[in-house]
């Protein structure tokens, strides 16, 4: 059997001008991790949370936004999970 992966991330709840987000709370992530795995016949292999620095994609879903100060700069984090699996 192949082995593939599948990411769950966070929608957006409004989008501004230059701006992503506010997004839907991380909780909403796992329920639709739930969710497919529920309806999918798969073999879990691994199950990961990332946190990723400065990724932006307009055009893709938002995931959840995580922002800090360090030395006066600002640095946003994402935050998505992603499921390896058989199947």
């Amino acid at each position: 059997m192949e082995i593939n992966n599948i990411d769950f991330v966070a929608d957006v709840l409004e989008k501004g001008n230059f701006l992503i987000g506010p997004y839907k709370p991380f909780s909403t992530v796992k329920a639709k991790m739930n969710e497919w795995l529920s309806k999918n016949d798969v073999e879990i292999i691994n199950i990961e949370t990332i946190l990723m620095t400065e990724v932006y994609n307009p055009n893709k879903k938002g995931s959840e936004e995580i922002v800090s100060a360090a030395d006066g700069q600002f640095v946003r984090y994402y935050q998505f999970i992603r499921v390896w699996y058989r199947g």
